[in-house]
Order: structure tokens, then C-alpha cells, then sequence
């Protein structure tokens, strides 16, 4: 198979300011696209023609926001944008727009029709405290995509794009330094998804590999006479690989469970050249998988517990 799209694109962002207190950012693009794909059998035990499939399109989008700045170390914002992904998606894979004998479905990346569309509504916050040390940041935020199913009448032949999939939640982050020596990083995700028209069988599912909740956190401190020990958490909430609304009876593993990963490490500093470092990947040795198929039969085990002991000499 050979995939191949071409852009071309214009566009225009600019950022106004209207005071101490007000910006507005705004944007917008235009894309032209062309997209091919061909696709022959190399080794069939009988004749199998090979396909040659093009596509192209317009491709609108934009985006606004607005930034208030009630005091010089904090700011809230409010921003909408648009994106748009044409048939063949990210790897340029088109599909025969013939539809299912049986349903009538049409491959969502069949050239004859229109890009998917995506918004995204945001609303956050952004503080920067203890002297612009540490940044804390929050958000809340909608996201839809649509036209990502169609199929044909079969008595007018006419295609209908619909579908519509919503990921709603919301992102808390901080980042910085605590004191001097104490640095923290730390996020949490929280996020409420479903497919809000489908098919029959999918309306109402979760989106598949989406984590209702996730979180991460990493610490360090360095101490006055050289040593700098460190340790955070990760946590993954369970992801169904199914996209049905039956997502929990699914056969084989229904879903990727939920996991919690501990990491450490510690590093000293002997000398202006010379330091070492030992870092512990998955402290308590926590069996968890890292990804699934599609069909929940073959999966990928997470990394087991490493250690991991370096050294760095620095010639100057």
C-alpha cells in the first residue's frame, strides 16, 4: 500500500490586547488537500486487481479565546476552536466507497465524502505563585467530533454522514518549585466520555483506551551536601478495548484494568565532575498491562521493576 495527501494552506492568528486586563486570540486556516492511495496484493494465491483511490476537499478552521488577567500573576481564560480530518485520516488510507451489503454502511474513509469535524470548548485558569516558582494550572473542557459514521439509502443511494462522539472533563496541573530545593510536578485528568449517536450497538459506549481518570506526580529535594532523592506515582484508570455498548461482556479481556506505578531514584553529586544516579522504574514491582488489541486476546506487559544505576564525568 501507498498513501499520499498534499496541503496547501493559508492562515492568520493574531493576538489583540485591549488593556492590562484583556487579550483575544483568534485564527483561522484554510487547507486545500489532495489525497491518493493505492493499494496491490503482493503475493494471492488467486488474481487480485489492485485499487487506486484520490480524494480532495476544503478543510475550514479557526479558533478564538479570551484572556482576562485580573491580577499580574493570574489570568483565566474561555476558548473555542474547530478542526477538521479529511477521508484517510493521519496515515492517507482510502477506502471503496462501496457501502455494506447488509447495513448499508460506507467506510468513513471513502473519498466521496466529507471531512469529520471536531470542536472544543475550554474554560481554565492559570496562577503563577511563591515569586513565579510554581504554576498552578486548572481547565474545564468539551470536546465533540462528528461525521465520523455514514451510510447509503438503498432505495435513493443517497449517502448520510452522522455520529457524534463527546469526551467532557476536566485538568489540574502544577509545576514548579516548592523551595529552593524542592520541585514538584503533579496532573490529574478526569474525563467523561460517550458515543452520543452511533449505531444501534455503540450508542452510549464509552470511547475505547480512554481512561475515565489518570494522574501522575513527581518530587525531588536536594539536599545541601550533595545527595538528591526523588520518588512520584502513576495512575491509569481501566480503559474498555470495545467500542460496543455491551463494552463489560465482551469477549476476552472486556477491558485494560486500572494500575497504579511507583517510581524513585536518588543521585549524588561527589564533585563538580563527577555525579551518580540510581533510579527504580515500577518500585513495587506491579503487574499491569500496557496496551490490548482489539480483540482483547494478545496484550503488552507493562515494564516490571528496573534499577537503573548510572554515572557522569564531566571533562572541562
Amino acid at each position: 500500500t501507498d498513501g499520499k495527501t498534499v496541503t496547501a494552506a493559508a492562515y492568520l492568528f493574531d493576538t489583540l490586547t485591549f488593556s492590562d486586563h484583556w487579550s483575544l486570540n483568534t485564527g483561522m486556516r484554510l487547507d486545500r488537500y489532495r489525497t491518493e492511495f493505492t493499494s496491490i496484493a503482493a503475493v494471492a494465491t488467486t488474481p487480485i486487481a489492485s485499487s487506486y483511490l484520490e480524494g480532495d476537499g476544503t478543510l475550514f478552521t479557526g479558533k478564538v479565546g479570551v484572556v482576562f488577567k485580573p491580577v499580574v500573576n493570574g489570568s483565566v481564560y474561555a476558548a473555542f476552536g474547530t478542526s477538521e480530518q479529511p477521508p484517510g485520516g493521519a496515515n492517507f488510507t482510502l477506502s471503496t466507497p462501496v457501502p455494506n451489503a447488509t447495513t448499508g454502511a460506507v467506510n468513513i474513509n471513502a473519498p466521496n465524502l466529507d471531512p469529520q469535524k471536531a470542536t472544543n470548548l475550554e474554560v481554565g485558569t492559570k496562577w503563577d505563585l511563591l515569586g513565579n516558582r510554581l504554576v498552578l494550572t486548572a481547565a474545564l473542557f468539551d470536546t465533540r467530533n462528528k461525521n465520523d459514521l455514514a451510510t447509503q439509502d438503498p432505495a435513493t443511494l443517497e449517502i448520510t454522514q452522522y455520529g457524534e462522539r463527546s469526551v467532557r472533563g476536566f485538568e489540574l496541573g502544577a509545576s514548579g518549585m516548592i523551595t529552593a530545593n524542592w520541585q514538584v510536578t503533579a496532573g490529574f485528568a478526569s474525563l467523561d466520555t460517550e458515543v452520543t449517536q452511533g449505531t444501534a450497538t455503540t450508542n452510549g459506549a464509552q470511547l475505547t483506551y480512554t481512561p475515565k481518570t489518570t494522574f501522575t506526580s513527581w518530587t525531588t529535594y536536594k539536599f545541601a551536601f550533595g545527595l538528591t532523592i526523588g520518588g512520584g506515582a502513576r495512575f491509569t484508570d481501566s480503559q474498555f478495548r470495545n467500542g460496543n455498548s455491551t463494552q463489560a461482556t465482551a469477549t476476552n479481556l472486556a477491558a485494560n484494568p486500572d494500575a497504579w506505578v511507583v517510581d524513585a531514584m536518588a543521585g549524588y553529586t561527589v564533585s563538580e565532575r563527577v555525579s551518580v544516579q540510581l533510579n527504580v522504574q515500577n518500585v513495587t514491582d506491579k503487574f499491569y498491562l500496557s496496551s490490548l488489541n482489539n480483540s482483547g486476546s494478545r496484550f503488552v506487559l507493562g515494564t516490571p521493576r528496573t534499577i537503573l544505576l548510572s554515572g557522569a564525568v564531566k571533562f572541562y
